[in-house]
């Protein structure tokens, strides 16, 4: 008569007929994208062709004791105890290149990471809103103290080898090393703000990502905050306004007179003659009134018979932005003072 098996004897035969074998201390599970392990990857949002480093971190997992093994795009790159990182060249634009790697840790757990960089680009172009030039003015025009400043980020990013239009993307724009949230999100390719002052520069960055965030593109620009100028220009009576030179900050008039035009230059406003201009002139200190149809010119007679030199002051101000002022200074000879 056979012996009557205890609980504990039952128990056992049941895992052996299972086919589960019970051993104390030993572990061979494995975990997929185990979340106590995390990846450092520089650059963030790396460029096309430009090199990539990742690094495997945990503080709960002993790294330098496992045995890693790092695979790229399905071939075996790396392997070896303690090998927490790995570089490598990303591809072009929207080219995938997909990182897997396998961790063996002391205990004989496996852990399995895997990563896709896709790499993208996004050029960055700013214009400064309503910053007035003269007419056949051909260089940028700048921003000064206050100015509003448009950024429109022009992504290049593919995802499963299609492009990606700008209005798909989820943008994060920072400020200054600021995140801007009210500005970033889903489409936000347009990013438009107010300079600040005193006179600095503005750091603007964005980082752009597919919606599954399998491609990624970062980029930043150094935007200068200027001062506004001032210069002043001839207005003759049958070609109009000189601009293809400044009045020097000398000028010789013997006879008949000279009509001088106070141009602007990054102002915020639409035009030399608008309201949001303010035209003040000073002829030797003293108050006098510009053009009665165009308050940013004045005309001078040379007094006949008179000797002298005299200092002509244009000051311009914006109307509400307290910052945008600007004055200019020419000395008027007349007759043949030396």
């Amino acid at each position: 008569m056979s012996a009557l098996k205890t609980p504990a004897t039952l128990v056992l035969a049941f895992l052996f007929i299972a086919g589960i074998a019970v051993l104390p201390g030993y572990s061979n599970a494995q975990s997929q994208d185990d979340n106590r392990v995390s990846m450092r990857v520089v650059p963030e949002a790396p460029e096309p062709f430009q090199k990539v480093t990742m690094t495997l971190i945990s503080f709960s997992v002993d790294l330098d004791r496992a045995s890693i093994s790092w695979s790229l795009n399905g071939k075996k790159a790396l392997s070896g105890v303690g090998e927490k990182e790995f570089s490598f060249l990303a591809g072009g634009v929207g080219e995938a290149k997909r990182v897997d790697i396998t961790i063996r840790t002391p205990v004989s757990e496996t852990i399995i990471k895997n990563y896709t960089i896709i790499p993208g680009e996004i050029p960055l172009l700013w214009e400064a809103i309503e910053s007035y030039t003269p007419p056949f003015y051909k260089g940028k025009a700048l921003p000064s103290s206050e100015a509003s400043i448009r950024v429109v980020a022009i992504p290049k990013m593919k995802n499963g080898g299609v492009e990606v239009k700008p209005e798909n993307l989820i943008y994060e724009w920072k400020r200054n090393n600021k995140s801007v949230s009210g500005s970033s999100g889903y489409g936000r390719n347009t990013f438009v703000f107010k300079a600040g002052y005193p006179l600095t520069n503005e750091k603007i960055e964005v980082f752009a990502e597919t919606v599954d965030g399998r491609s990624v593109a970062k980029n930043q620009i150094i935007i200068t905050i200027g001062e506004p100028l001032l210069y002043f220009y001839e207005n003759r009576p049958l070609e109009g306004v000189y601009y293809e030179r400044a009045i020097p900050e000398r000028v010789i008039l013997d006879t008949g007179e000279i009509a001088a035009v106070a141009e602007p230059y990054f102002f915020s406003a639409l035009g030399r003659m608008k309201k949001d201009l303010l035209f003040s002139w000073l002829l030797n200190e003293k108050e006098i009134p510009g053009s009665e149809n165009d308050q940013g010119s004045v005309v001078l007679r040379a007094p006949s018979g008179v000797e002298g030199i005299a200092e002509l002051v244009a000051i311009v101000a914006h109307k509400t932005k307290v910052l945008q002022e600007k004055d200019a200074r020419v000395l008027i000879q007349f007759g043949t003072t030396q």
